[in-house]
């Protein structure tokens, strides 16, 4: 499995020509050496997952939305 250039999931079994995904990566973050941050779109829901070794963790779950605003730069807060 890997990413395109788009950031979308490729070499999922299943997967169609023509098809739109139900699966895209669509930003990932490191955080440390040993830990990042990916947020995932499916459907209709983006996921927040904390991915270290051994554990992946979701954080949040919201409505994905359909348009994104014209500044996407990502605020994070300790």
């Amino acid at each position: 499995m890997r990413c395109d250039a788009g950031g979308k999931l490729t070499g999922l079994a299943g997967g169609q020509p023509g098809v739109a995904p139900r699966l895209t990566v669509l930003e990932t973050r490191f955080l440390d050496p040993r830990h990042k941050l990916v947020l995932i779109r499916r459907d209709a829901a983006e996921h927040l997952l904390l991915i270290g070794p051994g554990v992946a963790t979701a954080v949040e779950t919201v409505a994905a939305k359909t348009e994104l605003p014209h500044d996407t730069s990502p605020t994070l807060t300790h």
